[in-house]
């Protein structure tokens, strides 16, 4: 009789943790079923969104416009001429995404709509803050004679030259001068020492990339780039680089160089 009891309260034991352990797999996959209809009602309403009028020609033609279902999603940057009271499909899309996502949002603290500033750049309504930062006409006006070249890594972590232009001398290492030239070349590179004059133009590097600093958080990168090394070696050399930048502006200068001290940097 006390093993018959023993059993059938193990029995009751097991069904009772087994219907705990499946209501909680049920539950898990209600979440993982509105998680992937959330998701789905999102991906509808912002596939809408994105293909809605964003071209320009001026920015007054622009406008902020807060589309979102989501609270706390950026605001949309388009065209005036774009009505939403006019768009009964955005509505609908709007309110299928606010029923599917209710609970994931509900947990989450009130959001405010974030200010931004809509212009027109290149034929598109963007923010503000997204325009490449202004070079003034004094920056592109002086000379660069001043370079060093450190050891350094590509961005795919091959080995690489990092070359910086300045206006006056300054340690290796040192990037508190501005305006300055800086190169980040891992190909195509000559052997050293030259003997010849080496020369080497945008489209022609094996991989480089060049930025033209005006100051600090204002880099932009130029259209053309041309460097000519008439002397190197080892110890440095002297030459001249030549930029178009992206508004047309040329910077062109000669330069001495010398190779940095530093211990070279590991790469990969």
């Amino acid at each position: 009789m006390g093993k018959f009891i023993a059993a059938s309260l193990f029995i009751a034991t097991f069904a009772a943790t087994a219907s705990r352990a499946e209501d909680a797999n049920e539950a898990k996959r209600r979440q993982a079923a509105a998680a992937d209809t959330c998701y789905n009602a999102k991906m509808a309403l912002e596939s809408h969104l994105l293909g809605l009028p964003a071209s320009c020609k001026a920015t007054r033609e622009c406008a902020a416009q807060y589309l979102h279902a989501d609270s706390c999603a950026p605001a949309y940057l388009l065209n005036k001429s774009y009505v939403p009271e006019r768009d009964a499909e955005l509505r609908l899309l709007q309110t299928r995404a606010r029923r599917a996502c209710a609970a994931e949002w509900s947990g989450r603290p009130a959001c405010a709509p974030t200010p931004v500033t809509p212009v027109c750049h290149e034929g598109r309504c963007i923010p503000a803050d997204w325009l490449p930062p202004k070079i003034p006409a004094e920056a592109t006006r002086g000379r660069f004679p001043h370079a060093t070249i450190s050891e350094g890594c590509a961005p795919h972590d091959a080995a690489s030259w990092l070359l910086t232009f300045r206006p006056k001398k300054a340690a290796c290492g040192d990037d508190a001068v501005y305006p300055r030239i800086a190169m980040n070349w891992w190909g195509g590179r000559p052997e050293l020492p030259l003997t010849r004059p080496f020369r080497v133009k945008s489209g022609e590097a094996a991989g480089w990339t060049v930025s033209f600093c005006a100051a600090a958080r204002a880099c932009r990168q130029p259209k053309e780039v041309e460097l000519v090394f008439t002397e190197l070696d080892q110890s440095g050399g002297k030459g001249k680089v030549r930029l178009v930048l992206d508004d047309g502006r040329v910077v062109e200068t000669p330069f001495t160089v010398e190779f940095c001290k530093d211990r070279p940097m590991p790469c990969g």
